[in-house]
């Protein structure tokens, strides 16, 4: 209780393939007579506390985010057989493809023919979606109509993967995967994201820069 560990900062547990489970505590930070920063660790199940640097108690600081992984969309673009597209002030469009490579992948926009090279590019931008936070306690706003949306079918899924964007503040977006609210993203990134999709249609070069 001296130390802050009755009622840690920081527990982890670890559930690891060999059977074993860890967890352990971490206490608020404190400096030392050295003017270190330090924290109090102490394992389950062995009766001795630790001082730990600050700098090496990564666990304090590390957040949720930067532990999982950011992609949103995770297809390659040669798998893709079929990508629904929908949103606010965009015509909606389907996009089917078969091949297994550049070399043989042949796309269609609205069953039209597509150049490969330019689908493939708007779907890199698409691959470039980054999760700048998680959604925890993000709820989709009510009655709200998604920015944009993408139903999302590869060759190796029996069902669709629908990845929706929504408004959340003034600067930020809420992307919500099958559903759930998973992640927030940049609003300049939705943005440029819609302006691309008019551009399949065009065959302008699409942008890759955006504002944050």
């Amino acid at each position: 209780a001296e130390t802050g560990l009755a009622s840690p900062f920081c527990s982890v547990e670890m559930v690891c393939d060999n059977g074993k489970n860890y967890k352990f505590h971490l206490s608020e930070s404190f400096t030392n007579d050295e003017g270190v920063k330090c924290h109090y660790f102490i394992l389950e199940g062995i009766d001795v506390i630790y001082i730990v640097s600050a700098e090496t108690a990564v666990w304090a600081t590390v957040k949720p985010i930067e532990i999982t992984s950011r992609n949103v969309f995770a297809s390659t673009v040669w798998d893709i057989r079929e990508l629904k597209i929908s949103g606010r002030d965009i015509a909606d469009k389907i996009i089917t493809g078969d091949g297994t490579s550049k070399e043989d992948y042949v796309a269609k926009n609205d069953g039209k023919d597509l150049d490969t090279e330019h689908f493939r590019k708007f779907y890199a931008f698409m691959l470039s979606t980054a999760a700048e936070d998680l959604a925890f306690g993000k709820t989709i706003p009510e009655n709200a109509e998604p920015v944009l949306s993408f139903s999302i079918l590869d060759k190796y899924m029996t069902e669709p993967m629908v990845v929706e964007f929504y408004d959340d503040t003034e600067f930020m977006s809420l992307i919500v995967v099958d559903g759930e609210c998973r992640y927030i993203c940049t609003k300049g990134y939705v943005d440029t994201l819609a302006e691309n999709i008019k551009r399949i249609d065009t065959g302008e070069e699409y942008i890759d820069k955006w504002k944050r």
